[in-house]
This record gives C-alpha cells, structure tokens and sequence, in this order.
C-alpha cells in the first residue's frame, strides 16, 4: 500500500474533519434525538467521503450538516 506524504495529510485532515463532524452529530442527538443523530452521521460520512476523494473545496459545495434547530 503506498501512501505519499501529502495522501497521509489528506487523510489525517479527513480523520480530524470527520471527528469534529461527528462530535457535533452526537450533540445534536443529545438534543434532538437519535433520528436526527442517524442522519447527521450518514451525512458526516458523505463529506468524510468527499474529503478523501478530494472533491470538497474544490469549487464545489460541501454539504452542510443538518441545522441546530429542532425538527417536528
């Protein structure tokens, strides 16, 4: 498996990313239940996703996790 220098910076950004995105889906779980949790975290592997592939921040539009308010 070769890896260069920057495909491991790549992944550690990706890693610390995916990190920080989940922590936020565990908190907005915590206060609007675990279904937004669901969602939140299937769209935190989506950017995780793009991350690793390269394709976030390159003129395209990463998408946003689901919002802070509650949902009925």
């Amino acid at each position: 498996n070769h890896c260069s220098e920057n495909e491991g910076s790549l992944e550690e950004e990706c890693d610390a990313r995916l990190a920080r995105d989940i922590e936020t889906c565990r908190a907005l779980g915590r206060r609007n239940g675990h279904a937004v949790f669901r969602r939140c975290e299937s769209q935190a592997m989506f950017r995780y996703a793009r991350c690793l592939a390269g394709t976030d921040g390159h003129g395209g539009v990463n998408p946003p996790l689901p919002s802070w308010q509650r949902t009925q």
